[in-house]
């Protein structure tokens, strides 16, 4: 399809914040034609409007919260037209993007349009910055407009960079909907909810009928995680997993086909506990569906061909779905609820068995459980599986080839962290009661494992994977700590080893650790006090004129500049010529490593120099 427009618009503000839109005017408007492969740069609204309607679809980033409300107010007619928004793609989409080993979604720091093609590296320089305050400027010097054109244009050269890479990630998913809904690029707009539920809606036949809902019930139940059984683990360690749990007890235990007036049916053959009764009879039409749905991706990814990760998507979401009112004809509470029962009980029993067998087990979580070989002897594993796969097979309705136990991981080494866990549970079995006097964390944990003979690191959290996660921190993790861990299966690090890392990547770069702080008009915030009113306010040394609004650098630091209490923050320029490496505030830093860190001390603890931290603590 070529009847496409990228489009952006800019806008005089006056000073009033993005939250005042209705105070912001048009004055300009970038776009890109896939029709005449031509660039626009246009100020008058009435060729905007012919240009909008020689297309199908538009497409913009953000557009939905910010350039649709105020062209529409401008008189602009989107009537009929596709929209894109790609922020919104991003937003629901980025965690599924695989991305350097894990997924997009863990590499970015927000969802600015420049930090997402920065981050996938489809651009070298990203977007240009500009002063705002020029949008403002009624009549504008040749000059001015010269570089108001380069910078809108440039936007959207990076738009149209980032919706050809979202078509090229996503084009696998087409081919799993209706040919209208892929006219309507439904499969580049919609959330991975809404797609599962149109695919499903289409392979079973069902009118496809949403549910408007204020507010949802609460979810009750979920997914079985034990406590941890021990901070460090190495040896022969191997990650068992029920192979898509939640869509195999779905087809297998016929969770579609619940009776819900009638009580004779499957209702855990006297072994599993659960709340419905299920049709034993028949498979109902989903879960036939969802079986074609799994051996056709089964077939599809042996091949290597991109249309599997569509049919991934649906398998991964249909437990979401069968919880969720939205979705009309696929939403069964009570169902959904049995699926997370009969699911804690299933890795409950691996756990069972295995820990009956002699083996030293670690940790559960929802559908895998690790393990730790004491006999050397793969195959007895292997066995041991076996007899709970057949075990469970005996006790449901309709037993299916596929369902199996895989070993995901073959492990060297396992560490899980000291910490808090966020939920206070009421019921727990006597290994969690003993686990849990260990203080560690549930969900948080890094690995060593092999694949294909090569030796890699696994990360579960900690922090560091967090989009929020600064980028110097990922930095020494990733190029630092994660060379070393492969070498010793020791993910402990001295804190003056630490401190040393940052000094290396600051010297080289001071701008790793500068804060990026975007300034509005001093008007648009309510507090004199706050770090943005001091950052418009701040006048830097040796010069006459405060910072003002726009888009500032800042160094953390101790000793010069604004800011109130411990952090004091000042430009790059004044950091080289006025402080030196140990004037820096490296806290924040020190704080998102602390899990890797032997003897971290809190920011609440007496303030350390860099001298400081050379001091080893006991070894233990």
């Amino acid at each position: 399809m070529n009847n496409i427009l990228i489009y952006d618009i800019e806008c005089a503000t006056y000073g009033a914040s993005v939250k005042d839109i209705h105070l912001h005017k048009f004055k300009y408007v970038g776009a890109y034609s896939y029709k005449t492969n031509k660039y626009y740069f246009l100020q008058d609204l009435d060729e905007l409007q012919k240009l909008i309607n020689s297309h199908k679809v538009i497409v913009g980033f953000n557009n939905y919260r910010y350039d649709n409300p105020i062209l529409e107010r401008h008189g602009i007619d989107f009537k009929y037209k596709i929209i894109i928004d790609l922020y919104k793609v991003m937003k629901t989409r980025a965690e599924l993007i695989k991305f350097k080993n894990t997924f997009l979604s863990y590499h970015l720091v927000d969802y600015k349009l420049d930090t997402i093609v920065r981050t996938l590296e489809i651009v070298n320089d990203g977007k240009k910055d500009i002063d705002y305050k020029m949008f403002d400027i009624e009549k504008p010097t040749d000059k001015q407009l010269k570089e108001i054109e380069e910078y809108t244009i440039r936007d959207i050269q990076i738009t149209e960079k980032l919706f050809n890479y979202i078509q090229k990630e996503f084009e696998g998913w087409k081919h799993h909907l209706s040919k209208q809904d892929v006219n309507k690029l439904k499969h580049l707009s919609i959330s991975p909810s809404s797609y599962a539920y149109k695919v499903l809606c289409e392979r079973c036949g069902f009118k496809e009928e949403y549910v408007n809902v204020e507010e949802r019930e609460y979810q009750g139940v979920g997914g079985y995680v034990s406590y941890p059984a021990a901070e460090k683990v190495e040896g022969n360690i191997y990650c068992l997993d029920f192979s898509s749990l939640y869509p195999h007890i779905m087809i297998q235990c016929n969770l579609y086909g619940r009776n819900k007036n009638d009580e004779e049916g499957w209702n855990g053959d006297g072994i599993f506990k659960m709340n419905g009764t299920y049709n034993n009879k028949e498979m109902h039409i989903v879960s036939k569906v969802l079986m074609n749905i799994y051996n056709e991706r089964k077939v599809l990814k042996e091949k290597k061909d991109k249309k599997e990760y569509g049919l991934k998507i649906v398998l991964n979401t249909i437990y979401g779905l069968l919880r969720n009112p939205v979705f009309k004809n696929v939403y069964d509470n009570v169902a959904g609820e049995d699926c997370c029962i009969i699911g804690q009980q299933w890795i409950k029993l691996a756990r069972k068995y295995f820990k009956e067998e002699g083996y030293f087990v670690i940790y559960t979580d929802t559908d895998s459980v690790y393990i730790k070989d004491v006999y050397n002897d793969k195959q007895k594993i292997i066995n041991i599986k076996n007899k709970i796969i057949n075990y469970i097979k005996k006790h449901i309705p309709f037993p299916v080839d596929t369902f199996d136990m895989g070993i995901d991981y073959e492990i060297d080494m396992i560490h899980f962290f000291k910490g808090g866990n966020k939920k206070r549970e009421s019921e727990l079995d006597e290994d969690d009661i003993e686990n849990q006097r260990l203080g560690l964390m549930k969900k948080n944990y890094l690995f060593v494992f092999k694949e294909n003979g090569e030796r890699k690191v696994f990360i579960k959290n900690l922090g560091i994977v967090k989009r929020t996660c600064s980028q110097i921190s990922k930095k020494i993790f990733w190029e630092k700590m994660v060379p070393e861990i492969l070498k010793t299966n020791d993910c402990k690090f001295y804190q003056n080893q630490i401190t040393d890392w940052i000094n290396i990547i600051i010297q080289d770069d001071v701008s790793t650790i500068a804060k990026r702080m975007t300034i509005q008009e001093k008007s648009f915030y309510k507090s004199e006090s706050c770090i943005q009113v001091q950052a418009y306010n701040y006048i830097p040394h040796n010069l006459k004129q405060n910072l003002g609004s726009g888009i500032h650098y800042l160094i953390p630091n101790k000793r010069f500049g604004f800011g109130k209490g411990r952090v004091k923050y000042c430009l790059i320029d004044e950091y080289k010529k006025y402080l030196t490496i140990n004037d820096l505030f490296i806290d924040g830093i020190l704080r998102e490593l602390r899990y890797f860190n032997l003897n971290y001390k809190p920011l609440n603890q007496k303030e350390q120099t860099l001298d400081e931290m050379t001091i080893q603590p006991e070894l233990w």
